[in-house]
């Protein structure tokens, strides 16, 4: 066999890390901002982390365009906002305008989870709209504590998590990534008003094979099985006796 060209060795090389490039620019999270409805034109401000951007004077409204999630506050300055928050979510597909409100200087932006999306960690918090002091589960280190009410949770990536009130409780909940980010591989699945409460988690729920988009509980089972296990049980004893005739 001929050995492969070194041309081609090269040009297979340059197709895989573009293909790896692209796919990291495509799931990379970040919120850029528009003075003016429509986000067209250049743009006048943009992160990929949390930080606070600051707002043209006399600006009424401005559009933005949002990969992953993000909370957004519109503030009067460095410290006051007194606005609602707003939560941005998105797969840079879509342009949102927003009213500015009014004497406001600053948009306050908060990233949340890693940067492409895709970091096995479940995050709870103890208010709607992620609101207070976050309680986490990592695959490497699983949650076991005390009951918390949790009202609103985000996870990256295509997992799926187990969650129930404590360890020494039965069953649980399962926790699926939706289909559309099974299908991508990375992004947000979450929920900003629930009520449940978690003392344990774990990643990879084994209640039941897990299927994208559903919450699944425990189901009690009877312990007399059903008419099928019995018949194939009646046929297996049929068959071994007719072996040991022909033995015999």
């Amino acid at each position: 066999m001929q050995p492969k060209s070194p041309v081609l060795l090269v040009l297979t090389f340059a197709i895989f890390l573009s293909a790896i490039k692209s796919g990291s620019c495509q799931q990379a999270q970040f919120i850029t901002y528009w003075n003016a409805p429509g986000c067209t034109g250049t743009s006048y401000a943009t992160t990929s982390v949390s930080t606070q951007l600051p707002l043209s004077p006399g600006t009424l409204n401005v559009s933005y365009r949002v990969n992953g999630l993000w909370k957004s506050y519109h503030c009067r300055n460095s410290t006051t906002c007194l606005d609602a928050p707003y939560i941005a979510h998105g797969t840079n597909s879509t342009c949102i305008p927003v009213p500015v409100g009014t004497n406001n200087t600053r948009i306050h932006v908060t990233r949340y989870g890693d940067a492409n999306q895709v970091e096995a960690r479940i995050v709870f918090f103890p208010e709607v709209g992620f609101t207070g002091e976050s309680f986490s589960s990592l695959p490497t280190a699983p949650l076991n504590s005390t009951t918390r009410q949790a009202r609103s949770y985000f996870f990256t990536g295509p997992n799926s998590w187990q969650y129930r009130r404590s360890y020494s409780g039965f069953g649980g909940i399962c926790l699926n990534a939706t289909e559309e980010v099974y299908r991508r591989g990375y992004g947000f699945t979450y929920q900003t008003n629930v009520d449940i409460e978690v003392g344990w988690a774990k990643h990879v729920c084994t209640l039941f094979p897990t299927v994208p988009t559903t919450t699944t509980t425990v189901r009690a089972t009877t312990s007399g099985g059903s008419s099928s296990d019995k018949h194939g049980v009646y046929l297996l004893v049929i068959a071994v006796v007719g072996l040991v005739r022909i033995q015999f």
